[in-house]
């Protein structure tokens, strides 16, 4: 059920739909966080789905009416339901998350948000300068997310951290391809952990991540012997590995960027927003939305009856 209505959140989002859009994304993050911290549902959550369920019926009954005017009010009804029953409460969590993003973005990291591109060709340029430098930002990003909406990305860069650690005490690390393929892994990762993080949604990390994460601490963890060139210096390092060409991109500020996506939140409601929907992009909008609502109708009867088995809601 939670991937219908993810889908649907998506389709809307493409669509223009901002409404139903809106109301996907408060019922998505609400069933995922109870999911992940494993909180017994009430009632109210039953409710709130059917209330959702319904909303979405009325709504696309609507567009296929054209009668737009009565969109608004539609939506205000699911809205004054979410509030009655407290869930606006549950939202503080996203907003705050998404504010942390924004202020993790303005630190000095930016060595360590570009890693995932230029790490191929700086560690080997700039060794170890290089390697000091994201360790040093990572212990920055470790004094800024020691909190719960975060725990996964603290999680995470302590990890990494210690991998930069290693790093500068054993440079013959670097002579093996091996070890950039895991670095790129990971850095990949940790990019992805941010964008769930400004998705809204808390960042915990999954099999696969603890996966990487280990297979890099083996890596940097390992006997040096298996090498055959041991105690290389520091200042040879750059020198004697080879490193395939990487391509790197140009810094993005993150923060300019986030603050641009807020500022245009403001033009939703405005007389510019898109209200003539494409023809054929709302008619595929409705057939896949009436799919996925009887498939939501289905999963929420299976869910009513045993709410404590929540393989309906994920599956």
């Amino acid at each position: 059920m939670i991937r219908a209505i993810h889908t649907l959140r998506g389709s809307s989002s493409m669509a223009q739909i901002e409404e139903i859009f809106e109301a996907s994304s408060k019922v998505e993050h609400l069933f995922k966080t109870l999911l992940q911290d494993e909180i017994a549902s009430t009632s109210k959550e039953t409710a709130v789905l059917i209330q959702y369920a319904e909303f979405v019926s009325d709504y696309l009954h609507l567009l296929r009416q054209g009668d737009s005017s009565k969109l608004a009010a539609v939506y205000a009804t699911f809205e004054r339901v979410w509030n009655d029953y407290g869930f606006a409460a549950t939202e503080t969590e996203t907003v705050e998350t998404q504010g942390l993003v924004t202020k993790l973005v303005e630190l000095e990291i930016d060595l360590l948000l570009d890693a995932e591109f230029e790490f191929d060709k700086r560690a080997k340029v700039d060794y170890p300068e290089y390697i000091q430098a994201l360790s040093e930002q990572a212990a920055e990003l470790l004094a800024h997310t020691d909190n719960r909406a975060a725990l996964g990305i603290h999680e995470f860069t302590t990890d990494l951290k210690s991998a930069y650690d290693a790093l500068l005490e054993k440079p013959v690390l670097l002579n093996s391809d091996y070890a950039y393929e895991l670095f790129a892994q990971a850095h990949q990762e940790f990019i992805h952990l941010f964008d769930t993080l400004a998705a809204g949604q808390r960042v915990i990390l999954n099999d696969d991540t603890q996966k990487t994460l280990s297979e890099l601490a083996a890596f940097v963890q390992q006997d040096l012997e298996i090498f055959a060139e041991d105690n290389v210096p520091a200042e040879q390092v750059s020198e004697e590995i080879s490193i395939p060409e990487a391509a790197t991109t140009a810094s993005i500020d993150f923060a300019a960027l986030s603050q641009r996506i807020a500022s245009d939140r403001q033009y939703i409601d405005s007389a510019e927003t898109q209200r003539d929907f494409d023809e054929d992009l709302l008619n595929i909008f409705l057939e896949e939305a009436d799919e996925l609502l009887v498939g939501i109708d289905e999963d929420l009867n299976t869910w009513s009856k045993k709410q404590d088995d929540t393989t309906s809601l994920i599956t």
